[in-house]
């Protein structure tokens, strides 16, 4: 018999999930020069990330800088990627807003926008925001996420009935 661990039930049958509730999430700012900020679903919920945003400052260092919005596994394997802004310069911020159903419009300041794909993310996955090269006093502001959350022992997943 097919579990919730089971992706190959994932595909074939797809997911029937009884009622959950709409929530807000902050995630809170790491340390400076940490190269990401994310949050995964805790086992007792699946998730479905409906927009968010968070805030990198480039420090002075010289270099450019690259964010990636990822979804990934408890374990840190990338399972889905996109580019979420364009090359960010030193001494530049830019906002990452990301949202379901959304045109991108990449940016290297300002704000950046980026679509994420519609989906409901099963327990020990989740979304990040990752930068590249960053430098020791870059900073990521606060992660906020708004979500729709369902209860793991009301999601079924397998053949109907």
């Amino acid at each position: 018999m097919s579990g919730l661990s089971d992706s190959s039930s994932l595909i074939a049958f797809g997911v029937d999930i009884a009622q959950g509730w709409a929530q807000g999430i902050t995630v809170p700012a790491p340390a400076a020069a940490v190269a990401t900020i994310g949050r995964i679903a805790p086992g007792e919920t699946w998730e479905r990330v409906q927009f968010g945003r968070a805030t990198l400052t480039a420090d002075a260092t010289v270099g450019n800088r690259t964010i990636l919005i990822q979804i990934v596994d408890v374990t840190g394997n990338v399972w889905w990627e996109a580019p979420a802004s364009l090359a960010v310069v030193a001494s530049t911020s830019v906002e990452v807003s990301f949202s379901t159903g959304i045109y991108p419009a990449l940016a290297a300041s300002g704000v950046s926008v980026v679509p994420i794909p519609d989906t409901v993310l099963q327990a020990g996955f989740g979304f990040q925001l990752t930068a590249t090269l960053v430098g020791a006093a870059d900073a990521w502001g606060p992660l906020r996420l708004y979500t729709q959350r369902f209860p793991s022992e009301a999601v079924h997943v397998g053949p109907a009935g």
